[in-house]
């Protein structure tokens, strides 16, 4: 087997014909001192992605990987592609862009692996991005967009609990620099990137590079951009994230019963993972007992309603509409928890 790279840069492809090329070649336009490698996990795409990925592959096969078995192996409850693509990469340092973001400095990899080297406590580095959004569904800005205050404190491990504001295109890792990150990766948790951080950041500093060098792209194919909090995203997504913030209450302490809150009541109504968010709402006797009577009012309320009520309050807030519309349902698998129960 060739002598592993410096770096391995995983890039997680799924439907992306429209931008994988571009994202792709703004990898390997990196002019380096060292060697590196390129991981594409492909996760069953049904357009052209793979074939663009292959041809790439072909091209450049002393530095390109493809994972990829055709079918789609990440599931509703599973973030096995990911997983996947993270095992394979064999560098010193990892650094990420997914397939529909790009980098537009062609010293990025460079300038991050010569500031990871001098600073050999920094177990993390980032950077600044463009967010573009690519069907007008927003304003184009930098992200984070107070970046500047880093000049003032730096980041912290505390603040990252709080917040996640490394985009994935932006990060490069000290690789699974305590030998856990495969042994403790939550795979039914989400999101993937902001784990990822957490887990490299407690063993380290986290590093700041006030340069924007790379694009993260917003676009309607995107579930965590436009379509953020949609009846198909609490479907897919609620209970994953719900699970992520009540592990980091338990592990960290950090408060997020309100955020828990709303996923489980608004995931209760399309998600088919009923008893689960039932179970991670369990451990505040209040919060059931608050978690029934609301689901029942809303239920009553939007059937005694006036017509003209129900649609406009529909028409403005989603969850709302979630949960009227599915109020029965709520209301039966709540009442199998019951509000009087001490946990």
């Amino acid at each position: 087997m060739p002598e592993a790279p410096l770096v391995s840069v995983a890039m997680l492809a799924f439907q992306h014909e429209r931008f994988i090329a571009q994202a792709i070649e703004g990898v390997l336009s990196q002019q380096t001192r060292f060697r590196y490698e390129l991981i594409i996990g492909e996760d069953g795409s049904s357009d052209a992605t793979l074939a663009i990925c292959r041809m790439y592959e072909k091209q450049h096969s002393d530095c390109v990987i493809v994972i990829s078995t055709g079918e789609r192996i990440s599931t509703a409850v599973e973030s096995r592609n990911f997983l996947r693509t993270c095992l394979r990469c064999r560098g010193k340092y990892v650094a990420f862009c997914e397939g529909d973001d790009y980098w537009t400095d062609p010293l990025k990899l460079q300038k991050q692996v010569d500031y990871m080297e001098s600073h050999p406590d920094c177990t993390i580095s980032f950077h600044p991005v463009l967010e573009r959004w690519e069907d007008g569904g927003g304003v184009d800005g930098e992200s984070p967009a107070n970046w500047r205050r880093f000049f003032v404190k730096p980041p912290s491990f505390d603040e990252l609990l709080h917040g996640n504001f490394i985009r994935t295109c932006s990060v490069m890792y000290r690789w699974n620099p305590d030998g856990k990150l495969f042994l403790e990766f939550p795979l039914k948790e989400l999101p993937g990137d902001w784990i990822l951080h957490l887990m490299h950041a407690r063993n380290g500093v986290i590093g700041f590079l006030p340069e924007v060098m790379a694009v993260y792209r917003r676009h309607i194919g995107s579930l965590w951009s436009r379509n953020w909090e949609s009846e198909e995203w609490f479907r897919k997504f609620g209970y994953r994230v719900a699970l992520f913030y009540r592990r980091l209450e338990r592990d960290y302490g950090v408060d997020r019963h309100v955020e828990i809150r709303r996923l489980v009541l608004a995931s209760l109504a399309v998600a088919p993972q009923k008893e689960e968010l039932l179970a991670i709402m369990r451990p505040s006797a209040l919060w059931v007992r608050c978690a029934w009577l609301l689901a029942f009012c809303y239920g009553v309320a939007g059937s005694l309603a006036p017509k003209r009520f129900r649609d406009g309050i529909r028409r403005r807030h989603f969850t709302w509409s979630l949960i009227d519309r599915c109020g029965k349902d709520i209301v039966k698998h709540l009442s199998t928890v019951s509000p009087s129960v001490a946990l």
